[in-house]
């Protein structure tokens, strides 16, 4: 556990669907002694709906106001690692704000990785449950993944993710704390 802080107030974990956001959060939180928030968790306890519901019955433009109201509240704690949403460092000026409220990871994959990983998984992201196979979930991918990574790559960090070892992430942390 680190046990001296400088002024950081946060760390947040930024990055594509399916990256890794969530479960490497999750870890580094506890390696650190901090709280852990995982953005779409927040949202759906706080509207008391599930993503896809606001997705289905709101659209993406009420999702994305809504995800960067929680976002404000999540980057006012303190000493929290937070798992953002795949898209929220692109709206608004939400990258503004995750880098203004402490570090930031982008945990970067290729399109391949991610398709590979979010096939299995299509019918629970709003995104891409319409897409009928692979090659069409990765042209998405890479479609998507070109219009945000300049976005992503705005984070004060960039991990290749796709053998990522969280022990990584916490020797760049603790640095952070010396």
């Amino acid at each position: 556990m680190i046990t001296k802080l400088t002024d950081m107030k946060n760390f947040f974990l930024i990055g594509f669907m399916g990256c890794g956001k969530t479960y490497n959060g999750k870890l580094l939180a506890k390696k650190i002694g901090f709280d852990f928030f995982d953005m779409d968790d927040e949202i759906e306890d706080k509207s008391g709906k599930s993503i896809k519901e606001i997705f289905n019955k709101y659209g993406e433009q009420y999702f994305r106001k809504y995800e960067r109201e929680v976002l404000l509240e999540l980057s006012k704690k303190k000493h929290s690692v937070v798992a953002t949403g795949g898209g929220t460092p692109c709206f608004f000026d939400n990258i503004d704000i995750i880098n203004n409220s402490g570090i930031s990871f982008y945990l970067k994959c290729s399109a391949d990785f991610l398709s590979d990983r979010l096939i299995k998984m299509k019918n629970q992201r709003p995104l891409i449950a319409s897409k009928k196979d692979k090659n069409e979930l990765k042209k998405y991918i890479d479609d998507l993944l070109n219009n945000r990574e300049p976005f992503y790559l705005k984070s004060t960090h960039i991990l290749e993710a796709e053998n990522i070892n969280i022990e990584n992430i916490v020797s760049i942390v603790k640095d952070y704390c010396r």
